[in-house]
């Protein structure tokens, strides 16, 4: 959706797909802390397409503390 400029649309199903993905546990899914950063990456990107920085800023903040834990 991204790629086609449908950031709203995007953004609405990465954050409701993140609030799904983080009623899992670890040990039922696993690449969960993966999943998780790279909804927080697409988040963030709508973010900042959207011209949200500061929003944009946060999520992507969370997939770096994600990806340098791994």
């Amino acid at each position: 959706m991204q790629a086609q400029g449908k950031h709203a649309e995007s953004l609405k199903l990465g954050e409701k797909t993140l609030k799904d993905v983080e009623k899992w546990a670890d040990e039922d899914v696993n690449n969960r802390p993966e999943m998780v950063a790279n909804l927080h990456s697409l988040i963030g990107n709508a973010h900042l397409e959207m011209g949200n920085y500061t929003k944009a800023l946060h999520h992507h903040n969370i997939d770096n503390e994600i990806a340098t834990q791994q």
